[in-house]
């Protein structure tokens, strides 16, 4: 007889198998933004781990993003551009043009992008959780799954544990941010307090590992994100955790949290002359892209030149229509299990309104692609440059057009 859900059944082993951290109490302090002047000499890692939804396929591949003419937030540096990770210096010299779409399409407008680090930092934001690190750090350095394999960021959804092993103990120090967090860490951490736009609760957790590894645990339910950092060397653990703030918007000026819409309006006016026939109508100067998860951000990047072209070619040569899961899981449309990937793409041209495009990946709801005037199918075509960009659609490759 065939399993009739093999998928979930999976999820629960991985998570019945997934190493349990047990941190003893430490004395609760306040975060600091300020950056030490210098740091030790250590490998460092950031990692950031978001949870999958089930019923998804995972690709059993380490990822490592190439990105062109992009500033990107909480991703691989763009070996092309001045700007890295979130970014290397000040924030994109363009933002977003201020004139409000035409039409009313629920999706979070640009705002005013955050500071950029201090020279030498890369800054990233999950969640509204911005931190800094080293430049030379890199992101998704990882073997099976958010093994480091040298001083790296690590975001999931990129970061699955595909070989199914257990995380070892590490000589690089690693930030690890997941979109979950564990509801016993409040009976063993102690309480501290996150500040920068807003003063949130955390609860931290600290310990010192097998073979000198050192880790911090904070996990923030506010913002329903957990971050992990760890390795050899304390003194950087404490200095990446200093530079830990909370802020409303990253360095490309995505808002920070987004209420998914599960059902796309119709034939709302277009947001500008042309949207109708073309996703993306004209020569818009930079495209914004950013990504969410369970209503929170994962990443984010700013599109130029010709990133922006190939992007907005992707976009206007969709089918029009929706697109379904080949296969559907009604049960999980009956829990609160699946976790929608959307992405928030945002046109911005020299002067008029912005095109704001949302682009959704789901077992439940809808589908596809739309500006609120025009719909478009997935397709491989467009993940192909979504994810080295924004990272990888866990149902990418399973849709077929809707009905």
């Amino acid at each position: 007889m065939t399993d009739p859900d093999p998928l979930r059944r999976w999820g629960a082993a991985a998570r019945d198998h997934a190493p349990e951290i047990r941190l003893p109490d430490v004395g609760a302090r306040r975060r600091r933004t300020a950056l030490p002047a210098l740091l030790a000499a250590a490998v460092v890692a950031v990692v950031v781990l978001g949870v999958t939804g089930y019923g998804f396929v995972q690709r059993q591949q380490d990822y490592r993003p190439l990105v062109q003419n992009a500033t990107v937030t909480a991703n691989a540096p763009d070996p092309t551009t001045s700007s890295a990770g979130s970014s290397t210096s000040a924030a994109p010299t363009t933002t977003a043009n201020t004139t409000p779409p035409v039409n009313a399409f629920p999706a979070p407008a640009l705002t005013t992008p955050i500071s950029g680090p201090p020279t030498g930092f890369t800054q990233y934001t999950y969640r509204g959780i911005t931190l800094q690190v080293p430049a030379s750090f890199g992101m998704n350095e990882i073997h099976c799954g958010y093994d480091p394999v040298g001083d790296t960021v690590i975001i999931g959804p990129r970061a699955v544990n595909y070989c199914y092993m257990l995380t070892r103990e590490s000589t690089f120090t690693a930030v690890l941010f997941r979109n979950n967090w564990s509801g016993d860490t409040e009976s063993t951490a102690t309480r501290s307090n996150l500040t920068g736009t807003r003063e949130i609760s955390a609860l931290r957790r600290e310990k010192s590992g097998e073979g000198g590894e050192h880790r911090v645990v904070l996990a923030v339910p506010d913002v329903g994100a957990t971050v992990e950092i760890y390795g050899p060397d304390p003194a950087l653990i404490e200095t990446i955790e200093r530079s830990i703030t909370i802020t409303d918007a990253d360095q490309n000026g995505c808002a920070v949290s987004y209420v998914d819409v599960p059902d796309f309006p119709e034939a709302l006016p277009e947001p500008r002359p042309g949207a109708a026939a073309e996703m993306i109508p004209g020569t818009p100067e930079s495209i914004t892209l950013c990504r969410y998860r369970s209503g929170g951000l994962d990443e984010s990047a700013r599109l130029t030149s010709t990133s922006a072209s190939k992007l907005q070619a992707a976009l206007n040569d969709l089918p029009p229509g929706l697109s379904t899961p080949a296969w559907p899981q009604p049960d999980v449309c009956a829990s609160d299990l699946d976790t929608p990937a959307n992405i928030v793409a945002t046109a911005v041209y020299p002067s008029g309104p912005p095109v704001v495009v949302v682009i959704r990946s789901a077992h439940c709801g809808d589908s596809g692609v739309t500006n609120g005037s025009r719909t478009g199918q997935l397709a491989n075509t467009l993940f192909a440059i979504l994810t080295p960009l924004a990272g990888p659609f866990d149902v990418g490759g399973q849709m077929k057009p809707q009905g």
